[in-house]
């Protein structure tokens, strides 16, 4: 993968003020028409639109920090990814090298990605499930209200077959050059907007937009052992593009809900549990309640301590990569009573004899 951060010359830490002042230095030295005789600079110019387009979003930098793909890509976590929240239509949006003053003349920047062949946004849909939800996996169903692919046209905006002409303004290239200062920049035409055709009767159900926003169900299946803030990707099932362009992804944002007696930490299950002090000494076994809702005996070992943890085996998280199923850790408090019969404290003296006058040495 491509170090975007050593092609714009910062740090990984560097902030967003920074990426932008990089970017536009960097797109300045390699820009062609400054370079006519240097015949990687288009390439090098390219790369460098591509890593200030990953870096200045935070949504595809987190992505890329994480190693993933901030582009279609669900990254790594075989298939999820961590940490965003909200549904909003996703990772778009770029600035380019002169801010406002140079808007939509450089392809890649926010008026050519408004092109009829622009891929669909990518959405992102919050998903809150319980503890055992995550541990036992689950399906899901839920509702977005997005664009979707218009059924009368089948997406292309036009009503008919053969309702397309050739763009008279790029002669169908889709892309036209236009002079500004001492640059030479090609932008997407303005009037087809990148297609090369326009539309002789546009369809009437979309307006020649190819495409409606309406509401759809979808099912979400859960894995065991996902984690909070982790994300499933769903291949297209985002936003669908103009006229017929590819449809975006949507990701599910996982939000695990607290537990009132399980906590999770890493694959670990930890729960802490109250015992009485002759338990405590004596030894035995309980049976509690796991949290798939099983019964479970755990053996108390005699002369136990407080908040000494017991270890039982296998009955923790599943990993998502390996499906190895990690531990379940009890925390043992040992309880003391407040207050005693008279027969009480009898066996307790007989059992254990206390010091003259109740007083002990406690060696340090």
């Amino acid at each position: 993968m491509k170090d975007y951060y050593q092609i714009l010359g910062i740090s990984k830490s560097a902030s967003p003020a920074d990426i932008k002042a990089a970017y536009r230095k960097k797109a300045m030295e390699h820009h062609p028409d400054r370079n006519p005789n240097d015949n990687n600079a288009e390439a090098r110019f390219k790369e460098v639109n591509e890593a200030y387009d990953v870096l200045k979003d935070p949504n595809k930098k987190a992505i890329y920090d994480q190693g993933g793909n901030p582009n279609h890509a669900g990254g790594g976590f075989g298939g999820f990814e961590e940490g965003f929240s909200g549904f909003s239509e996703g990772f778009d949006g770029f600035e380019n090298i002169f801010g406002g003053m140079f808007d939509d003349l450089f392809t890649g920047g926010r008026g050519s990605r408004s092109s009829q062949n622009k891929r669909g946004n990518d959405l992102l849909y919050n998903l809150n499930i319980t503890l055992e939800e995550a541990f036992s996996g689950t399906t899901k169903n839920i509702s977005i209200n997005a664009f979707c692919k218009c059924t009368s046209c089948a997406g292309s905006g036009a009503k008919g077959a053969k309702q397309f002409d050739t763009c008279k303004e790029c002669n169908g290239k889709g892309k036209v050059r236009k002079k500004v200062a001492f640059f030479s920049l090609e932008q997407l035409c303005p009037k087809c907007s990148g297609s090369g055709k326009t539309i002789k009767n546009p369809c009437p159900t979309c307006n020649g937009q190819g495409r409606l926003k309406r509401s759809r169900k979808l099912e979400v299946v859960i894995p065991a052992g996902i984690n909070h803030g982790m994300r499933i990707r769903m291949p297209g099932e985002g936003e669908a593009g103009l006229t017929g362009a590819e449809t975006g992804d949507l990701y599910v944002a996982i939000h695990v809900l607290p537990h009132k007696t399980f906590v999770r930490k890493g694959n670990y299950l930890n729960l802490s549990i109250t015992i009485p002090m002759t338990l405590a000494a004596l030894g035995g076994h309980i049976t509690i309640k796991t949290i798939d809702n099983k019964e479970l005996e755990v053996a108390i070992p005699k002369g136990i301590q407080n908040n000494q943890k017991l270890r039982v085996k296998n009955q923790g998280f599943a990993d998502l990569n390996s499906h190895h199923r990690s531990d379940l850790l009890i925390e043992v408090t040992v309880e003391t009573p407040s207050s005693l019969s008279a027969e009480q404290i009898r066996v307790l003296q007989t059992m254990f004899p206390v010091a003259e006058n109740k007083k002990y040495k406690i060696n340090t």
